[in-house]
């Protein structure tokens, strides 16, 4: 009740705890609502702490005012994707039907297995967004976390449950019974998506105990996304997935013709109807590419700081430009306009245009068009 009146806005009716107990049912609120009796929809916490849930979709929040000047209705590379997107782009689509096939067959646990790093935990993020369409599925980046029972704090906290501190059995109880209770109201079993999964590591410390509350009780599965050979590591540490091995699926990497689509599908599906197009040069997709490898967080990152850049130039034409110097750490959409880089009087110099000669070799293209103060 506490959750649900602080998550409302409006004063408890019972006595006010004491102001610790206040601050951590605060932070615990903006995290989870109790899944039976909440409105249902996204649950999120700050992208730092690398934790997010979903239920069904809400209405995405506006586009940052340089966006808007450009015509979209919702902000791009930003935040769950439009179901159009997570149904058709590859490899997000195949990697959701092979894990949708395992789960429905009743694996308990799915280890994917590719990829490394935030580029993999942003992949896996898109994965949690797209099974969320039809259950609640959460998501947890055990490579940003906390080594220190992570793990269970972690999927506790997205549930909405208390994590005892001297009790971890009974947090485990009460998170088995939590996600059993979602079941019952969905009659869809609940899925975490666990990124970063090392075995061993202080990081999946708990990790035997979860999975067995997962195999044992039902109320959950597990998607494990890890290196390759993680099945096996699961199997040599000693952590029971059910009879035999987990299943191991690939999370292949995007690869560079799937980033000329990712951003594609992602500007044409959140500008706003009748808006004058927005083109991507293919100079501009192969730096993306090259600067990116393929990690998903970082497409996204350059991929909205390249509109920035053209609307602050009051361009309609990604370039090879913007993509060289684009952030792919930062994100630029609230950032003061004379803050931003601004376009030489002649592009490229010669060391980009080297580049710019390697990616075009690489995708079968002739050399760049070379003159003095040329521009793309």
């Amino acid at each position: 009740r506490v959750l649900q009146d602080l998550a409302a806005g409006v004063a408890p009716s019972h006595p006010t705890p004491a102001r610790p107990l206040i601050a951590e049912a605060r932070e615990d609120a903006r995290v989870a609502l109790p899944l039976a009796s909440a409105p249902r929809g996204p649950v999120a916490a700050s992208p730092a702490s690398g934790v997010a849930a979903r239920g069904h979709r809400e209405p995405p929040p506006p586009p940052p005012e340089p966006l808007r000047r450009l015509g979209f209705a919702r902000r791009p590379f930003f935040g769950p994707a439009p179901r159009a997107f997570e149904d058709g782009w590859e490899p997000l689509a195949s990697a959701k039907a092979r894990v949708l096939e395992q789960l429905d067959g009743g694996s308990a646990v799915v280890a994917l297995a590719g990829g490394s790093g935030h580029g993999q935990a942003a992949l896996c993020r898109r994965l949690a967004d797209a099974l969320g369409q039809d259950r609640l599925a959460m998501f947890l980046d055990l490579a940003s976390s906390a080594p220190d029972k992570a793990l269970l704090q972690g999927l506790c906290r997205i549930a909405g449950t208390v994590f005892e501190e001297t009790s971890e059995e009974a947090c485990l109880d009460a998170l088995v019974e939590r996600l059993g209770e979602e079941r019952q109201h969905r009659n869809r079993t609940p899925v975490a998506v666990l990124a970063g999964v090392v075995v061993p590591h202080p990081s999946t410390a708990g990790l035997a105990r979860v999975v067995e509350a997962a195999r044992a009780s039902g109320a959950f599965q597990l998607v494990l996304a890890g290196a390759p050979g993680l099945a096996a590591a699961l199997e040599r540490a000693r952590v029971a997935v059910g009879d035999g091995r987990a299943a191991e699926l690939p999370l292949p990497a995007v690869e560079q013709d799937q980033v000329a689509s990712y951003v594609r599908t992602w500007i044409d599906a959140c500008l706003a109807p009748r808006s004058a197009p927005l083109l991507v040069s293919r100079d501009a997709v192969l730096l993306l590419a090259l600067r990116s490898e393929g990690a998903v967080d970082r497409i996204d990152h350059l991929g909205e700081n390249m509109l920035v850049l053209a609307a602050a130039d009051g361009r309609r034409t990604l370039g090879a430009w913007h993509a060289w110097v684009a952030s792919d750490r930062d994100r630029w959409a609230t950032r003061p306009p004379a803050t931003l880089p601004s376009r030489p009087a002649t592009w490229p110099p010669p060391e980009v245009a080297d580049v710019l000669d390697a990616c075009r070799r690489g995708a079968g293209l002739p050399p760049w068009p070379r003159g003095a103060g040329r521009l793309e």
